[in-house]
């Protein structure tokens, strides 16, 4: 437990947190004061820790932010901060630039919201866009891309890897260069060899596409549309299960579109961390927005099951 310092005082301070909530709800007030007050401390001696690496080592701090820690159950100091809500801690400049690094992807930092929503209506301002990787597009072997084979070399475990020497790690700080978008086929279509500063559109695609930015992006789209299907179905295609064509073909696509949405909720509960389905499903259930989205789906299966039965 001593191993990992910033996790062991995240960690801390959510005990004591959750301890002082409970004290309060007993009416001890001065036991719940003093609990949160090292609740404080404990995520103040954590932000100093890595404000100390961030000025020694930025590249390194943000690899440590989001290493797998064994002790307390794999999971991240990100993760730690997140569940405790230790905003002290997440707003500290190492915590919000690894962030926005993960917000973009492989795409280069600056690239603006109006291009990424253009290149989602029309893709082919993709080739306005650069990306970034850690070699040369033309050296990875086609085994190597992919979801398993992209992933960044950024979780290390504390058990079985350790971060590199001194002389090693200002090798890495070297800045990783920008590729713009090629068109051609490259080395494995046409015989041609990319050139160094492009990257392979099949890639691109990819790395686009899997940004949390463009999913989040079409995830807001969808939404939109699944409102406006709804609405209109409701106010304008609503009618009687005894009459002729009904359930209409809207009210089927809802139905439809609702099931995956409950499916995905689902795929939410069983990716989580924990090993118990039941420890999963108390997970999920903690975030107040899966309450909503619960309650709205039991109302939207009680509306259905009624239109169904309750006919004449």
């Amino acid at each position: 437990m001593g191993k990992d310092h910033i996790g062991a005082a995240l960690t801390a301070s959510k005990i004591l947190s959750s301890l002082a909530d409970v004290a309060k709800d007993s009416e001890e007030i001065d036991l719940s004061n003093d609990l949160h007050k090292h609740s404080v401390e404990f995520e103040q001696l954590a932000v100093g820790v890595v404000s100390d690496c961030y000025r020694r080592d930025k590249a390194m701090t943000h690899k440590l932010l989001v290493r797998e820690i064994m002790t307390w159950g794999q999971t991240t100091l990100l993760a730690i901060a997140d569940s405790a809500g230790q905003m002290d801690f997440m707003e500290h400049s190492a915590c919000q630039t690894k962030l926005n690094v993960v917000w973009k992807g492989r795409m280069a930092l600056y690239t603006s919201t109006w291009k990424i929503i253009l290149t989602m209506v029309i893709p082919w301002f993709l080739l306005s866009v650069k990306f970034k990787t850690k070699r040369h597009p033309a050296a990875i072997s086609d085994n190597t891309v992919g979801p398993a084979g992209d992933v960044e070399a950024e979780r290390l475990s504390d058990g079985n890897e350790h971060f590199s020497p001194s002389k090693s790690r200002k090798q890495q700080q070297i800045e990783k260069p920008l590729y713009k978008v090629s068109i051609s086929r490259g080395s494995h279509g046409n015989g041609r060899k990319l050139k160094k500063s492009t990257i392979d559109l099949g890639l691109a695609v990819w790395y686009f596409y899997m940004a949390p930015v463009t999913k989040f992006s079409y995830n807001l789209l969808s939404y939109t549309v699944y409102l406006a299907l709804m609405s209109y179905f409701l106010l304008t295609d609503l009618r009687p299960v005894s009459e002729p064509d009904s359930p209409s073909v809207l009210e089927f696509i809802a139905w439809g579109w609702t099931g995956t949405l409950l499916l995905e909720e689902m795929r939410q509960v069983f990716a989580r961390r924990e090993k118990a389905f039941w420890f999963k499903v108390l997970s999920w259930f903690d975030d107040s927005w899966n309450k909503f989205d619960l309650l709205i789906y039991t109302c939207f299966g009680v509306s259905v099951a009624c239109r169904l039965l309750l006919v004449g």
